[in-house]
């Protein structure tokens, strides 16, 4: 095997992994900011944007450090009925460089060239150990989108519920409606009124989950007008954009 195709592909992994992982620890900052300032917004209550800014720098840290240093983070688990870390990140890397290696190997075995010269299109020759490997990579792609997409609506729902927490909520009623595509428990749980703590244990129920909470605002005063908040719901609209640095 041609040592200088296995560094290459090494280092690709490694960037690959390190990548996600930068990603995702930016996207917390972006997501965790827009749970924040959604939850003031809902109560009405005015803080500034380095306020904003500084608590979700806080939590994006701490996400991406137990990303970096444990390979994962904390998700649902529906056998426990609770939220318990898993080192999903670091498995799916193991996973990632067993398959690929089994792929190298099948290749070897069965006369396969390298295929390390990429085409003026980008691709690599069909039948080619560099094509198979690029074929399994793009398989891949699937499962980052549906990794994006929960732990996005997971840290939204976390901060915007520590957030309700920290202004003295202590009930929210629960939105879980995806239609037709709603699970059993999903379409039970929509619309209910739930306590805080409760709902910190059942921020999602599965990935793809589309679950959010709005604040129950018995006991809670509202703080500003709504033409005061015009700035706020800027802000959010910008996070939700993505444009915040």
């Amino acid at each position: 095997m041609n040592l200088d195709f296995l560094a290459a592909l090494t280092k690709a992994l490694n960037a690959y992994y390190a990548g996600t992982t930068d990603i995702l620890g930016t996207n917390a900052y972006s997501v965790a900011y827009k749970g924040f300032i959604a939850a003031d917004l809902s109560l009405g209550v005015k803080a500034g944007s380095p306020y904003y800014s500084k608590i979700a720098e806080q939590y994006s840290d701490e996400y991406k450090a137990l990303l970096v240093k444990q390979g994962g983070s904390y998700v649902f688990d529906t056998k426990s009925n609770s939220y318990v870390f898993k080192p999903w990140l670091a498995e799916q890397n193991v996973a990632t460089r067993t398959q690929l290696a089994d792929i190298i190997k099948q290749g070897i075995k069965d006369g396969k060239p390298l295929g390390s010269k990429q085409s003026s299109t980008g691709t690599y020759s069909k039948g080619s150990i560099a094509y198979d490997i690029n074929q399994a990579m793009d398989g891949k792609k699937s499962w980052a989108s549906t990794v994006a997409r929960t732990e996005s609506a997971n840290i939204t729902n976390e901060a915007r519920l520590t957030q309700l927490q920290n202004r003295g909520v202590q009930k929210v009623r629960v939105w879980d409606n995806e239609g037709p595509n709603s699970c059993t428990k999903c379409s039970e749980a929509n619309r209910k009124e739930w306590t805080i703590d409760y709902a910190m244990e059942h921020m999602l129920e599965h990935p793809n989950c589309v679950r959010r909470f709005q604040a129950i605002l018995t006991g809670v005063r509202i703080t500003a007008k709504q033409d005061e908040l015009l700035p706020y719901h800027q802000m959010l609209m910008k996070a939700e954009a993505g444009l915040l640095a």
